[in-house]
């Protein structure tokens, strides 16, 4: 391999490892925002959400841990075989995704009018 294409390989690993960690940023940032609401619905009386609520973090809690577990070994890997990796992250970042979505959801749904 040349040089300037390990240059090249090692640039997009770095722009993709830094956009996937900004974007783990913001899914925690959106999971505490959805604890929270719905910590405050049942302290309103709104949902009956412990179960939700315990569901939503044990759920939540391993997809980011799994996201956080692929983008460590993609960071550990050679600049070779980095893009290897990445459709198994993207593949987690989607299911977190799908999830959040999904949690947002049913809070909506489970809310009384």
């Amino acid at each position: 391999m040349t040089e300037k294409k390990k240059t090249a390989d090692r640039t997009k690993k770095t722009a993709y490892t830094r956009k996937t960690e900004a974007k783990l940023e913001e899914a925690q940032g959106k999971l505490a925002v959805v604890k929270a609401k719905i910590k405050g619905a049942v302290a309103d009386g709104q949902i009956e959400a412990v179960e939700l609520l315990q569901k939503t973090e044990a759920k939540a809690d391993s997809q980011l841990a799994k996201v956080k577990r692929r983008l460590e070994r993609l960071k550990a890997a050679g600049d070779d075989s980095w893009e290897e990796l990445k459709d198994g992250t993207e593949s987690a970042w989607e299911e977190l995704s799908e999830s959040l979505k999904k949690i947002a959801d049913r809070l909506s749904v489970k809310k009384k009018p």
